[in-house]
Order: C-alpha cells, then structure tokens, then sequence
C-alpha cells in the first residue's frame, strides 16, 4: 500500500498513525537519496569524502553540492544540534477541508513527518498550537520518548478563534538560542498579525521556514455562479458571484504579496495544497538546517 493510500483521518488523529506515516515518508525518502548517490561514491578530496549511506545528513555540505550536483561529507565537521520550533496555526480556518483532509491535518502530518526527521538526527523538537482562544508550548527535548508526547500534543491541538493580534507571542521564541522555527499556516490575517509574530521570530538566530497552506478548492476554485461563503472564524457569510478568472487573477496578487514579503524578511517560503506530496519539503528543511550549524 503506498503512503499516499494511507493520508487519512485515521492515521492524522492518532499517534499511530502519525508515527506510521512520518516513518515511511522520512525512510523513503532517504532510501531515494542514497539511491541516487551511488554513482558519487569513491571520489576523494583532502578534506571531503562522498556521502555513503548511513552518515549523518548534519555532515553534508550544501555548497559543495550547489557547485558539483553531488553530495561530500566534511569530515572535520563538529556534531551540533539545535532546536527545531513547530508552529501551528490553530485558528478556526485551520478546519477547511479538500481531499477528504483538512488545514490542520495536513499540518500535523508535516510537523510530524520532520519532528521525526528531526529526533533521527539528534536535534531537539518543540511544538506551540496559536490562536487567540489558546497558546501552548511543549518544550524543546530531544529522543523518541519526547517525540512521542510531541505527537500526543500534535493531535490535541484543535481549530477555534483567530490567530493572535497581540500577548502571548514572546513564548515562542528563546532570545539568544539558535534555532529553527517552521510555521504552518492557511495565513488567513485580518490586518497583519501572522506577518508581525514572523517578523519577530526571524532574528540573526533564527532560521525561519513559512509552509502556506491552502486546500486544491481554494487555489482551483471550481465554483459557478453565485456562491455563499462563510468565514470559519468571524461566521460572517458573503455572497460571491466572481468567476474563476477573476478569483485567480486576485489569488495570484495575494500570494505574489506573500511571496515577496518573506523574500524581504528574508523567510523561506512554501506553498502547499492539501494533496501534495509531502518529501518536498524534506530537501528545503535539511538545507536550512545545515545553514544554522
């Protein structure tokens, strides 16, 4: 059964499945990876050596492969480990639903899928739900015990309120410590509070990741005629006659803000639909990550 067969419900409000899932995404795609750099192995430099499965991914140096298209290991390298910070949007919006899943499920899949990434490689994890009805964290441990209750936590968390325009924000970030925070939000903003929590979170320290997500409907927009659309977070109800051009043409400019905006505060950015695969932020995450140690 491939893993995409088993993106339920099911699977996404247990800690079971949760585990099931993100074991099989982070095991294959590594299996894919060491795969593809069979054909590097047995080239030797002073001061690198080809990457062979099994050596710890904190050791690949990125730079070199931007400039080889293979993967080295730096060999003098000094083991560090660091605090990856999940943040997750816990906003009512979080609960729109596409593909038979919705916003904050899909959410946990990927939180779950690099905390596991993450615990194999030695780092610490910690979690923060965020709305205005509730703000929680989980402290950053590292092992598999941990990663257990991160997981326990993960599916506790539920969609309700908005997301924050002020308080409570400080509690997401440890002045002075380097770590990475990665945000997973549908960026549903009334003014521009998730833009303002970002902008403090991203610091000479921080490593900031924004995975935006949205549901197929949302991007496609396949509706005809007058449509009446409610707001999960305020109820307000709109009647909406635009057609799919024009909603695309307005989706486009929106995103295109987004976009620009992070490249400015100098915060990766990602874009995911509810049903897509999910390796692809894998690569972005390992590259970042190096880039803090």
């Amino acid at each position: 059964m491939s893993v995409q067969a088993l993106v339920k419900s099911e699977n996404l409000n247990s800690v079971e499945g949760l585990e099931l899932l993100a074991r099989l995404i982070v095991e294959g795609y590594m299996a894919g990876l060491n795969q593809s750099l069979k054909t590097g192995i047995g080239q030797e430099f002073s001061q690198y050596r080809s990457y062979q499965p099994g050596d710890d991914l904190r050791l690949l140096d990125w730079k070199m492969y931007g400039r080889s298209d293979r993967y080295y290991i730096r060999q003098a390298e000094v083991e560090t480990n660091i605090n990856i910070r999940f943040v997750v949007d816990s906003s009512a919006s979080m609960n729109h639903e596409d593909e038979g899943i919705n916003k904050l499920q899909y959410a946990r899949l990927l939180a779950a899928t690099l905390g596991y990434l993450a615990v194999k490689q030695g780092d610490a994890i910690s979690l923060t739900g965020f709305s205005d009805k509730d703000i929680f964290s989980v402290d950053g441990r590292q092992g598999r015990h941990h990663y257990q209750r991160f997981l326990y936590e993960l599916i506790r968390i539920s969609g309700s309120g908005k997301w924050p325009v002020d308080g409570g924000r400080d509690r997401l970030f440890l002045k002075g410590q380097k770590q990475m925070i990665i945000v997973f939000t549908d960026f549903f903003e009334s003014e521009s509070e998730i833009t303002d929590t970002l902008k403090l979170f991203k610091t000479r320290n921080n490593e900031v990741i924004l995975l935006h997500l949205l549901g197929r409907n949302e991007i496609e927009y396949d509706f005809k005629g007058f449509q009446v659309f409610q707001d999960l977070e305020t109820g307000e109800k709109v009647q909406s006659g635009i057609d799919a051009r024009q909603y695309k043409l307005k989706l486009g400019e929106y995103l295109g803000r987004v976009r620009k905006t992070m490249m400015d505060l100098q915060i990766s950015y990602e874009l995911f639909t509810l049903n897509q695969d999910i390796t692809k932020v894998l690569p972005l995450f390992l590259k970042k990550r190096n880039k803090l140690i």
